[in-house]
């Protein structure tokens, strides 16, 4: 959606190009895990969604579907974080670099920190 919002007349210069991943990442953090998970955007969206997959939602009432759809866990992986889990990835991953940019932590160090 960001790139969709860049000036099509500046194609071919850097103000029709994207400023970069950080803000991809920062929009996908933001309709994916705000905006999509949100009850408002459930609301209006559910009956669509029961629609395309009326077979495996047919047993499942709204409020657990919209549970499901905002479930916590742990997993490593960032990208695949819940809304919560997400932001304790970058804080963890900002003191680590921290450390390591300030020489309290070697590179051989970082899997166990």
């Amino acid at each position: 959606m960001y790139e969709q919002g860049l000036p099509l007349k500046r194609l071919h210069n850097a103000l029709g190009k994207a400023a970069g991943m950080g803000v991809h990442d920062s929009q996908s953090r933001l309709w994916e895990n705000q905006v999509c998970r949100s009850r408002s955007f459930w609301t209006r969206f559910e009956p669509r969604f029961r629609e395309t997959f009326e077979a495996q939602l047919d047993s499942i009432p709204s409020d657990q579907l919209y549970l499901a759809i905002n479930s916590v866990s742990k997993n490593p992986i960032r990208v695949d974080s819940d809304e919560v889990t997400y932001n304790l990835h970058i804080i963890i991953r900002f003191e680590l670099e921290r450390q390591l940019f300030a020489g309290y932590l070697s590179v051989k160090d970082i899997p166990e920190a």
